[in-house]
């Protein structure tokens, strides 16, 4: 996997592929639904740069079944099973 990769302003279902780092920069609020080309038992870690919420939904699962509002500095972890992205932890800052 490489380094860090910037999600691009305001895409919803950014593309994962060939990396496992990722920092949001996002303008105004953006709710990420899916995470696309993820391959099984891939590891992502988000970092937002604020205006980030995380969608629980049918492609990602996240823990106490809620959306999770990620303030600046704050991070996600997910694991991909199957066709379903997992949370494996957080840190809110």
């Amino acid at each position: 996997m490489n380094g860090i990769k910037t999600f691009e302003n305001g895409v919803t279902t950014p593309s994962v592929l060939n990396y496992r780092k990722f920092l949001t920069d996002n303008k105004s609020s953006t709710y990420y639904t899916d995470f696309t080309e993820g391959v099984e038992g891939q590891e992502i870690l988000i970092q937002s740069g604020g205006n980030t919420v995380i969608v629980n939904g049918a492609t990602v699962k996240l823990a106490g079944s809620t959306n999770a509002i990620l303030t600046p500095g704050s991070t996600l972890s997910l694991v991909k099973r199957g066709s379903v992205w997992y949370e494996t932890g957080r840190s809110i800052l």
